[in-house]
Order: C-alpha cells, then sequence, then structure tokens
C-alpha cells in the first residue's frame, strides 16, 4: 500500500524523550515516555498500535509542550501483572505518568 508507514520504516519519538517504567496503584507496570517543557499532552494510541504512533507529532508538540506518551496496558513495552482488559484499567493507566 502506497503512502503507509510499515513497522519497520515508522519513526520512533525524538531521541530527547526520556523513558522509564512506573508503578501504577493497581500494581501494573507502565513504560511511558515524555520530553519537553510547557503545557503537558498526553497522547494515546489506538489498538494495535504503540506510542511510537505519535512520533512526528510528538516531534512537533515538543517544541513548546511536555508530551506525554505511554504504552497502554497488553500494547506495546507494557507489562500488564493482572492480565486485565485494556479498557478496564485504561483510567489509572493514563494517570500514572502525571
Amino acid at each position: 500500500m502506497t503512502g503507509l508507514l510499515s513497522s519497520q520504516t515508522r519513526p520512533s519519538l525524538p531521541s530527547s524523550f526520556h523513558a522509564r517504567t512506573i508503578h501504577s496503584q493497581e500494581g501494573a507496570e507502565i513504560y511511558v515516555r515524555s520530553g519537553g517543557s510547557g503545557p503537558v499532552v498526553v497522547l494515546l494510541h489506538g489498538y494495535a498500535e504503540n506510542s511510537d504512533y505519535w512520533a512526528p507529532l510528538a516531534a512537533d508538540l515538543v517544541k513548546d509542550h511536555t508530551v506525554v506518551v505511554p504504552d497502554l496496558r497488553g500494547i506495546g513495552r507494557l507489562i500488564d501483572a493482572g492480565r486485565q482488559a485494556m479498557t478496564r484499567k485504561l483510567k489509572p493507566t493514563i494517570f500514572a505518568p502525571l
């Protein structure tokens, strides 16, 4: 398909982003990357994607925003110890990095 990026050619988040694994109150490990300074913007990927999906937009936003990009439970680099459904535990996953 022309115009679509394959997983091999998809760009990564800016190299200035810092990666860390945090622990939610529910015991899940959450892989999150963040960078920049200014108003906070949280970018959430959809199903079957990971935080790299946002690389082009994050590269632009990081110029004047703090950009926070977590991998959601069960997708990407996130380890969900309880194997809970992604949508049931979405709120703690989103707010834990903040």
